[in-house]
């Protein structure tokens, strides 16, 4: 039972995805001899995982694709469409608008009191030396 072991695709596809398009062929082809090379050298299986971690060590900045939005900036029809939705419903049911922007500001301004509050006793008496064996006596 000799089965042929091949090229894993995955990784190159993924490659293919992400690198630019200028840089796509000459980096497949380095990687596909660099493949070559491993399994004659030390096996299937090594030569496999080492194409794996080439082609995630290739996830650099000046490799990848930039990453483009869905042009959402040059077409602002649908937040305007959006924003009048919005603006309609919160003067059609002005009670329940209030009730849920009070709601919304009340627990952002506990949210924010909280996190003063947890930052200000963590902080007691860290200028010490030994701060982690200050301990406080309360009555």
């Amino acid at each position: 039972m000799s089965e042929k072991k091949t090229i894993p695709k995955f990784p190159l596809k993924l490659l293919s995805w992400f690198c630019k398009p200028a840089y796509h062929l000459d980096i497949e082809g380095d990687l596909l001899e660099l493949f070559e090379i491993r399994r004659e050298e030390k096996g299937y299986s090594y030569a496999r995982w080492a194409l794996w971690l080439d082609v995630m060590l290739l996830f650099r900045p000046g490799i990848i694709r930039p990453i483009r939005l869905l042009n959402l900036l040059k077409s602002p029809t649908m937040y305007r469409h959006n924003f009048k939705l919005g603006w309609r419903h919160l003067i059609k049911n002005k009670g329940y608008s209030i009730i849920n922007i009070g709601g919304l500001t009340l627990g952002m301004a506990v949210a924010m009191l909280l996190a003063l509050w947890i930052q200000d006793e963590t902080s007691f008496d860290q200028f010490h030396e030994k701060s982690d064996q200050i301990y406080t006596v309360k009555r």
